[in-house]
């Protein structure tokens, strides 16, 4: 929303809002009480919209000194911010302002203050109750929340390490079996010719000479009554050449 001249000097006049370019946040400087429902006009006037539990979000760190709240009582120790979620336009309220919308702001704080805050997102860290946010077993000063979207991150990672490492795993497998595919293809492809070149050859031995030659892998045909070799032809020994039946 578009801050203009009118605007600004309506809430310096009508209710002594000004904004701090120090702090970045609109805030009273002067004392002067003021009824709850001009808190919400003031905040309506900058943003654009009502103050809801649903449309701002207070923060629980980086509080000034500062006794002067918005609604103008001068008791406040602290001054806290309060955002708009759309704008992100910042105020300075006392935490009973802020439990307007909050209505366990104050209780957080002296949580935050008793346990501390979130690692992550500053927000107080409650130990009981309905609304507990933290395990002190775990030691990490973290909120549920944030420990649950971190443990989701760490899971999400994994997943995505083991899903590339199984895609790894199936691509080496993959390789191997198209090289035992290429392999096979040439064993078989060697066995054919092997065969292909298997013959029997018969031979004439004297019978004194059968031991002689038997070294040579030379076998009886009791049906021929020849001497013969079986086996590739490349692998004829050159001794039993010159006995080569014609």
């Amino acid at each position: 929303m578009d801050i203009t001249d009118q605007l600004l000097n309506e809430l310096k006049e009508d209710y002594n809002v000004e904004y701090d370019k120090k702090n970045n946040a609109w805030r009273r400087l002067k004392r002067g009480k003021i009824n709850v429902q001009n808190i919400k006009d003031v905040m309506t006037k900058i943003t654009g919209e009502v103050p809801t539990i649903e449309n701002t979000y207070p923060t629980y760190k980086n509080s000034i000194n500062g006794r002067v709240c918005i609604c103008g009582c001068g008791h406040c120790h602290n001054l806290y911010r309060l955002f708009d979620k759309k704008t992100h336009i910042c105020f300075f309220l006392g935490s009973d302002c802020i439990n307007l919308t909050h209505l366990n702001y104050s209780n957080d704080l002296k949580c935050g203050e008793k346990n501390g805050f979130c690692k992550k997102c500053d927000i107080p860290l409650r130990l009981n109750g309905d609304r507990k946010n933290y395990n002190k077993n775990r030691c990490d000063d973290t909120c549920n929340h944030c420990y649950d979207a971190e443990q989701l991150i760490i899971r999400q990672q994994k997943q995505e390490e083991q899903k590339v490492l199984n895609e790894i795993r199936n691509e080496i497998r993959m390789r191997e079996q198209e090289k035992q595919k290429v392999l096979n293809e040439i064993r078989m492809k060697l066995q054919k010719e092997r065969l292909d070149r298997i013959q029997t050859i018969f031979l004439t031995i004297k019978f004194d000479d059968k031991d002689k030659y038997r070294i040579y892998g030379t076998r009886w045909n009791p049906e021929k009554k020849l001497w013969y070799w079986t086996g590739d032809i490349n692998d004829f020994p050159p001794e039993l050449i010159p006995l080569k039946r014609v």
